[in-house]
């Protein structure tokens, strides 16, 4: 368990790198470190609370948790935009921000999945036939949680498993709505895109001509990051944490 932490620690330190420091031509030494592991935290070995004093204890300056527009909004809501819509079950989301809130951890936060009402009946990786309708659940997660101030928007969509259609342009619709609708309930949040992963494949997009898509396509964000993996090891945990995710 501690083993996959500190892999978690180390894969997400580029997203941090890119969400809180400011590019400059000199290597800054304001780097922040965290970690990601939703599942260990939810439902782990021991107590909840055992487990977020584990996390305490291992030091991270940020936590990057996924909050999941599939699965909180199981039902279509009547008033999207309300965070207290009877549709939307927060509970998992509310119990591990606040905690972590509460013993002073900040949390980056991932939103993620499509719904299957909004998507014809199709997987969470296939993007919303609206936009607009993941940009009402970004403000209504924006509005419910007032203390997350950096925002990360999907996870690898260069990857077909994660985004279909696998395209920057269809990437960069859900980019520039959320972006938005963040910006309107606090213009100081800060949002993150792209989170390429390292390498393209069968039916995916290599992370350079996704970023030049990207920037085609006119994407807004507030920073970026790629995961800088290469080799027989890294391919291997790849392969690996796909199949965990399937």
């Amino acid at each position: 368990m501690i083993r996959a932490l500190w892999t978690s620690l180390a894969l997400f330190a580029s997203v941090l790198a890119a969400l809180f420091v400011p590019s400059a031509a000199a290597p800054s030494s304001n780097v922040l470190y965290g970690i990601q592991d939703d599942a260990w935290l939810l439902g782990g070995p021991g107590t909840y609370g055992s487990r977020l004093r584990f996390l305490k204890g291992l030091g991270p300056d940020v936590v990057r948790v996924n909050v999941r527009w599939n699965e909180i909004a199981r039902r279509r809501p009547a008033r999207p935009t309300r965070h207290t819509d009877r549709a939307y079950r927060w509970d998992p989301a509310d119990a591990l921000l606040n905690a972590l809130q509460d013993q002073g951890t900040t949390a980056v936060v991932t939103l993620i999945g499509t719904p299957r009402w909004a998507n014809g009946g199709r997987g969470p990786n296939w993007a919303p036939t609206n936009a607009g309708w993941f940009a009402s659940f970004a403000y209504a997660a924006a509005r419910r949680y007032p203390q997350v101030r950096h925002w990360v928007i999907w996870n690898e969509p260069n990857k077909n498993w994660s985004l279909r259609p696998t395209t920057a342009p269809t990437y960069v619709r859900l980019l520039n709505a959320a972006y938005a609708a963040i910006k309107r309930v606090n213009p100081r949040d800060l949002v993150a895109g792209g989170v390429t992963a390292p390498r393209g494949g069968t039916g995916d997009v290599a992370p350079i001509d996704w970023i030049r898509g990207m920037r085609a396509a006119n994407a807004r964000l507030d920073g970026t990051r790629a995961r800088p993996r290469s080799g027989r090891t890294s391919a291997r945990a790849e392969r690996t944490a796909s199949a965990r995710r399937r």
